[in-house]
């Protein structure tokens, strides 16, 4: 695999990590010094959760919920919190999210999510680490041909991922998949999922105050990768960091292997091509 650097011109349209942590009860949180110097503002969100008995119903209780939001200034980059209660403990499940559509690199966004996870873990006691994720989304763009305007995706992307379904021929306008979505075991506890497929326009465009530098519209290859992993009982916070990085690499080899060299050294490492 090609040594890993940070591309002139990437495709990423959205980077996220996404971590579920089981803890005794919903915590208060303030914001760390080192959280803020990522994410100066924050928001949080209003909602209301719903207890249901089973053994009677009508006795529903409703309790308010505030789930914080961190954003950056540019409202490229955000970090929340959801919160999953789980009976019959009274135990919840802490979902925090990092999302980036102004991606520097992993060592830096590796940076944000501890300071995210360390603000969190600050206001929580006996945290039990659950399973983390993390999501490269990328929308290959490349050169029409001047004439026709057609792109011919065999000669940029790996052909693994445009084989046809051949035996389906006659019951559809095209056996290539417009979208196709596969999930690989890489060992024990990690998986892989890789979502690709032909579109047009944008993939994510970003969603109220959370944006993304739009590049110029038209059609693009989907390469989305996720890898995934869950934790052993009683791991330590401190293993996240590492468990991070070993996703990243995994991600990081699944994306090189499913590119061609045309593809890296006429668009990844041509400026001329940047967004």
């Amino acid at each position: 695999m090609p040594t890993l650097k940070i591309y002139p011109n990437d495709p990423l349209a959205l980077v996220s990590c996404q971590i579920d942590i089981k803890v005794e009860k919903i915590p208060t949180l303030s914001t760390s010094r080192k959280l803020q110097e990522f994410l100066p503002e924050r928001k949080d969100l209003l909602s209301h959760q719903i207890k249901i008995d089973q053994e009677s119903p009508k006795a529903a209780t409703t309790k308010m919920i505030s789930s914080p939001r961190w954003l950056s200034r540019d409202r490229r980059t955000h970090h929340y919190l959801q919160f999953s209660p789980l009976d019959p403990d009274g135990s919840t499940i802490v979902t925090a999210v990092v999302e980036t559509t102004d991606y520097k690199g992993f060592e830096k966004f590796n940076q944000l999510v501890s300071a995210a996870i360390e603000n969190l873990l600050d206001s929580v006691q006996n945290p039990d680490l659950s399973r983390i994720e993390l999501r490269y989304l990328d929308e290959l763009r490349v050169p029409s041909d001047s004439t026709t305007g057609h792109i011919d995706w065999q000669l940029w992307i790996s052909e693994d991922l445009l084989y046809p379904l051949n035996s389906i021929r006659n019951l559809v306008q095209s056996p290539i998949p417009l979208q196709t979505l596969s999930v690989l075991q890489a060992e024990d506890d990690k998986f892989v999922k890789i979502r690709h497929g032909r579109g047009q326009g944008y993939e994510f465009e970003g969603v109220n105050d959370f944006s993304r530098e739009l590049p110029s519209p038209g059609p693009y290859f989907l390469l989305d990768i996720t890898t995934e992993s869950f934790f052993a009982p009683g791991t330590s916070p401190r293993a996240l960091p590492q468990k991070l990085d070993d996703l990243h690499t995994t991600a990081r080899g699944v994306f090189e292997s499913l590119i061609p060299d045309k593809f890296r050294k006429e668009v990844l490492e041509n400026d001329r091509h940047s967004k």
